[in-house]
């Protein structure tokens, strides 16, 4: 064995291909987490801003209710 490398059997090879895959492994979730979170809060940002269209659509229907139309005047 020099210096932690065994070649005969290939086991050293192993656990750093093993340790490798784990901290791909783990870096993946930590991103996987953040995607979602960020989905989230995009939606979250939807649906606030469909309830402001909606209120601001209801405001400009209220607005427009007592003016007669162009048309009907004459």
């Amino acid at each position: 064995m020099a210096n932690g490398v065994k070649l005969d059997t290939g086991r050293y090879i192993d656990r750093q291909a093993a340790e490798n895959d784990y901290k791909v492994n783990i870096k993946a979730e930590l991103e996987t987490s953040s995607c979602i979170k960020k989905i989230d809060q995009l939606r979250v940002t939807e649906v606030q801003l469909t309830h402001a269209v909606s209120d601001l659509t209801s405001l400009l229907r209220k607005a427009e209710a007592p003016y007669p139309s162009a048309a009907t005047v004459q």
